[in-house]
């Protein structure tokens, strides 16, 4: 379907080719509200934007990120997911979609078998070959920035909101989140270190350096890292446990009673587990940095003012990298 803006401008140039004989242009154009001369290519440029803005909103999106989910499903768009990847799992119903696998291990039959026309993910996406694939079928492709951070987080949600014409709605959405994470903050002792521990299996036990979701986490929170300086996740060895004194221990990915992580040799004689303040994390939640971030600072806070730990310890799920 042709655009009348761009049969306008089409005309424009033609104007303007037949003003070479000695007619005029006048020196301000009201349309573009510039003193410059007005040109056929500047009308060009401005058919062309305006015209994208009518093309519609996507109706048919796959996801492949769970903090996107997330997203959409606040702003009141899930009825236009088609399909989801392994780590959207909140809300539950999201679940039910058809799952078109890992979203760093992409396929582009299973994605362009929903007939999408949008497929709607971050820069985590891949592999780059599934995603050129893609876009040589004419499959539009929108990788955002997932900045860990509130006004990182904020930003990604009123992204999201443009993309699904949903504008007002998501910076209503992205205020909200920034004010809870406001009033939760800087609530608790800055002093307090908080190491984030994730349960590697045969591995043993890896902790979280800065560039991770647990460390930004940590931060907004107005507490410390003690592994501030060290880059993602590096294996904890017994003796550093005890040399990091963290007041804090937060454990991800964990098997069994939590219990039993007072009495493992790594963490057994630091300050958190003296003071029974070792907690397993729901990482799905907390980590996600969606629009739950403020829920999930929140509680964060209340749980480290609370003092003592629970044994007992969240629900944790191991379907989600932090």
């Amino acid at each position: 379907m042709a655009s009348p803006l761009c049969s306008f401008s089409v005309n424009v140039m033609k104007a303007n080719r037949r003003a070479s004989s000695g007619a005029r242009w006048p020196r301000r154009c009201h349309m573009l509200r510039t003193d410059r001369r007005c040109t056929g290519q500047r009308l060009m440029a401005l058919c062309l934007l305006l015209w994208s803005g009518l093309a519609g909103a996507a109706e048919r999106i796959v996801v492949a990120d769970g903090a996107l989910t997330e997203i959409l499903y606040a702003l009141g768009a899930e009825d236009r997911i088609v399909g989801v990847d392994t780590t959207s799992i909140y809300p539950p119903e999201a679940e039910d979609l058809p799952n078109i696998g890992y979203l760093r291990a992409l396929s582009a039959e299973g994605i362009l078998s929903l007939s999408p026309d949008l497929l709607l993910t971050t820069q985590d996406a891949g592999p780059s070959a599934v995603l050129n694939q893609l876009r040589q079928a004419n499959l539009r492709v929108e990788m955002l920035e997932a900045d860990y951070s509130a006004s990182g987080t904020q930003a990604l949600i009123e992204r999201v909101g443009q993309i699904v014409g949903l504008e007002d709605e998501a910076e209503a959405l992205g205020q909200e989140l920034r004010d809870q994470v406001e009033a939760a903050r800087d609530q608790i002792d800055p002093d307090t270190r908080i190491l984030f521990v994730l349960r590697g299996g045969g591995r043993g036990f890896m902790v979280s350096g800065s560039g991770t979701r647990a460390h930004a986490l940590i931060e907004l929170t107005g507490a410390s890292n003690p592994l501030a300086a060290m880059d993602g996740y590096k294996p904890l060895a017994n003796e550093a446990a005890l040399e990091l004194a963290p007041d804090v221990i937060l454990v991800s990915h964990m098997e069994g009673d939590v219990a039993a992580l007072y009495e493992h040799p790594a963490l057994q004689h630091t300050p958190a587990a003296r003071h029974g303040r070792i907690h397993s994390i729901d990482d799905t939640h907390w980590l996600q940095f969606g629009p739950r971030l403020g829920e999930a600072v929140t509680e964060l806070s209340e749980l480290i003012r609370n003092g003592q730990g629970d044994t007992a310890g969240l629900s944790a799920d191991s379907r989600m990298t932090p």
